[in-house]
Formats: structure tokens, sequence, C-alpha cells
């Protein structure tokens, strides 16, 4: 028996500008648009954590 996890696909709805921008960092990354997001997503999440044990 495979271990496999499954992650329920999240709709994100964004502006153009945004969009364009995500695709032009994904491209010069030469990474996906998935995967730039999540990235983004993630640095935000450790600043936040970071910035919390602090106060």
């Amino acid at each position: 028996m495979s271990k496999t996890s499954h992650v329920t696909p999240f709709g994100l709805r964004m502006t153009p500008d945004l969009k364009k921008w995500i695709k032009a960092r994904a491209a010069s990354e030469d990474r996906s648009q998935h995967y730039v997001i999540i990235q983004l997503l993630e640095s935000a999440k450790k600043a936040e954590k970071a910035g919390s044990s602090h106060s």
C-alpha cells in the first residue's frame, strides 16, 4: 500500500496585476506559479510567527 497525501484544491482569485507578478516571478525562478505562491505564504507565516514571539 502506498502512502500518498491528498490536498484538496483551493481556488484563489487575484487581481490581473498580482497574477502577472506571480507568473513573471515563477518564470524567472523556473518554478510553477503554485510553488511561488506556497513559498510566499510560508515566508509570510514564518515572519508572522517570528514577530509574534517578540511580543
